[in-house]
């Protein structure tokens, strides 16, 4: 059984990635040419990827090395390919009961990020899929080629109100993340 946009889950409300775009990730994961970018810290190859029609969860070891104790308000963090093309990027905080993760050297943090996926770039799929055609994503609106909240769905008055209300949720939630991160300094090594 699905939800009311065809996604996998039937328990939660969500907009689910396309075929085109879950054969896009797919064959990023199978490549095994990804990698995380921890912007003033270091980069991470051993990932153990998993994904479905709207998330994408990156398990992997984030050992620190040569460091003095520190406390770190957040990781600055890049999904790239393993040629340095940018796939996604996010401020993540770790703060913990309101204080900043400590951390030293010979410390090893085990890690999920969980990226939501809203839509791939229609360029970057067809940069890896150069056989594909026509719209990559249920957000490119057909007539004017932009992302939208309704795309190229055509959804009922109550797909229409659970979109918008997703996307409401989702602008909060950026909004108050943002405001954590940018209100604090984090040192890098």
């Amino acid at each position: 059984m699905s939800n009311i946009f065809g996604g996998g889950n039937n328990k939660h409300i969500y907009i689910p990635l396309t075929e085109v775009e879950q054969e896009f990730i797919s064959r990023l994961v199978e490549s095994k040419d990804l990698q995380i970018v921890i912007h003033g810290w270091q980069t991470i190859t051993e990932i153990k990827p998993v994904f479905g029609d709207k998330n994408l969860h990156l398990h992997f070891n984030f050992p620190f090395l040569n460091v003095e104790p520190k406390e770190v308000y957040f990781f600055d963090m890049e999904l790239q390919t393993g040629a340095g093309a940018s796939l996604y990027k996010e401020k993540m905080p770790c703060e913990y009961d309101g204080k900043p993760l400590k951390v030293c050297s010979p410390m090893v943090l085990a890690m999920v990020w969980d990226i939501s996926i809203n839509m791939i770039d229609p360029k970057l799929i067809k940069s890896l899929m150069p056989g594909v055609i026509g719209l990559t994503s249920r957000r490119i609106d057909k007539d004017s080629g932009f992302a939208t909240i309704e795309g190229n769905m055509k959804l009922d008055a109550k797909q229409k109100f659970h979109a918008y209300d997703l996307m409401k949720r989702e602008q909060k939630l950026n909004t108050q993340r943002k405001k954590k991160v940018q209100s604090k300094k984090s040192p890098n090594r």
